[in-house]
C-alpha cells in the first residue's frame, strides 16, 4: 500500500475518532438529556394529560362545550408554558365563548345548590369571584368587575384571557411593561406605555401576558361579568406603577416562600443580633436576587466587616441590578436599593 494512502487512512481514522468523541460528549451533556426528556414529557402530556379527579371530570363531562375546551386546552398547555404556547389556546377559548356553556354551568350550579350539594369549584371571596374549574394547567373563573379606585397599577402575573360575557361592555387599557422590568430590573425612571384601548362586548376577549402587561378596566354598568382564563404558572414578581404618572414604584414577590423570607429577614434586622450572621451568609446563595440583596443590606446592619465582605462579593453578582446597587453602595456609600 503506498505511503500516501496510509497517511490518508490515518487522517480519516483520526477525524472519525474526533467526530465520534464530540458526538458522545454532546449526547452525554446534561442540557441535551434535559431537552430530550422535556420533549418526551411534552409529547406524552399532549396525548395523555394527567387524569382529573373523578368528581371534577364527571362535572366537566356534563357540559359538552366545557369538556371540549378542557380537552383541547390541556393538550396544548403545560404547567410551565411560554406566552406563545398559551396563545395557541385562543381558538378553543373563542369556541367556548360562542357556546352556551355558561348558562349550562350556572343551571347545574343552581340544581346542586337546590339539592344541597357542593357546587363544582365554587369559591366566592374578595373580588366577587366564582371559580368554575381548576386543573393543573389553568384556572377558569367568573369575575364581577368594578371600576378600580386604586392609585396603583399592577402587572399581570399569569398569562390571561379576559372576556366579556355579560350584557355590559368593558373598556380595557392594556399597558406594556418596560423591558427592564420584564428582565427583573428596577428603574424608577421607566414607565408603562399604552399598548391599546379596547371596548370588549359579549364574546370579545383580550390577551394579557405574564410580566408583559398591566391593565386598567372600566365597566359600563355596575355589575359587568368577565370570564377569566389564567395559566397556572405565575411570575415570581409583580411590579407596581403609579396610576397617574405610570412610573415604576416597586416590585413585590408573589411567591409565598419569597415573601416569608423577606419578612423573616426584616425581623432579623429589627432584632439586630449577631447570631443570625451565619444564616445570612448562606442566604446570599439564594436564586432570587431580591433575597440576596436583602441579605446584603441586613448583614451591613448586623456587622460592618461581614457586610462589607458580602457587599464586595455582590459586586460580581450575576444579576445586573444587584451588581449596580452593590457597586454604588461600595463606592459612594449610597444605597440605591433593589425595591424588593
Amino acid at each position: 500500500m503506498p505511503g500516501g494512502t496510509i497517511r490518508e487512512h490515518a487522517s480519516l481514522w483520526e477525524n472519525y475518532v474526533i467526530t465520534r468523541d464530540r458526538a458522545l460528549a454532546v449526547l452525554r451533556s446534561r442540557p441535551t438529556i434535559r431537552h430530550v426528556a422535556r420533549s418526551v414529557r411534552g409529547a406524552v402530556h399532549q396525548w395523555f394529560p394527567p387524569a382529573l379527579a373523578p368528581d371534577v371530570q364527571n362535572a366537566v363531562d356534563a357540559i359538552p362545550p366545557l369538556a371540549e375546551f378542557v380537552r383541547d386546552a390541556r393538550r396544548t398547555l403545560r404547567r410551565r408554558s411560554s406566552f406563545r404556547r398559551f396563545l395557541r389556546t385562543a381558538p378553543a377559548f373563542a369556541r367556548l365563548l360562542r357556546s352556551d356553556f355558561l348558562s349550562s354551568y350556572l343551571n347545574a350550579e343552581l340544581a346542586k345548590l337546590a339539592s344541597d350539594e357542593t357546587p363544582l369549584g365554587r369559591t366566592v371571596g374578595y373580588g366577587r369571584t366564582l371559580r368554575i374549574l381548576t386543573v393543573p394547567e389553568f384556572t377558569l373563573r367568573i369575575l364581577f368587575l368594578r371600576s378600580s379606585e386604586s392609585d396603583e397599577l399592577t402587572t399581570t402575573t399569569q398569562h390571561t384571557f379576559l372576556a366579556a360575557v355579560g350584557s355590559g361592555s368593558i373598556e380595557v387599557q392594556r399597558l406594556r411593561v418596560p423591558r427592564k422590568q420584564q428582565c427583573g430590573i428596577f428603574d424608577a425612571s421607566s414607565c408603562l406605555s399604552l399598548a391599546e384601548t379596547r371596548t370588549l362586548r359579549r364574546g370579545d376577549f383580550l390577551v394579557l401576558g405574564a410580566g408583559r402587561h398591566a391593565h386598567a378596566f372600566t365597566p359600563d354598568v355596575r355589575n359587568t361579568i368577565a370570564l377569566i382564563l389564567e395559566h397556572s404558572q405565575s411570575e415570581p414578581l409583580s411590579w407596581q406603577y403609579d396610576r397617574t404618572t405610570l412610573k415604576c414604584l416597586r416590585a413585590a414577590p408573589t411567591d409565598l416562600a419569597l415573601s416569608r423570607i423577606k419578612e423573616t429577614v426584616g425581623l432579623i434586622s429589627a432584632l439586630n443580633e449577631p447570631r443570625f450572621i451565619p444564616h445570612l451568609k448562606r442566604l446570599y446563595n439564594h436564586p432570587s436576587h431580591f433575597v440576596r440583596w436583602t441579605a446584603v443590606r441586613t448583614m451591613l446592619q448586623l456587622s460592618q466587616p461581614e457586610g462589607q465582605r458580602l457587599l464586595r462579593k455582590a459586586c460580581a453578582d450575576p444579576h445586573p441590578q444587584l451588581r449596580e446597587a452593590a457597586r454604588t453602595l461600595l463606592v459612594k456609600g449610597k444605597d440605591i436599593g433593589v425595591n424588593a
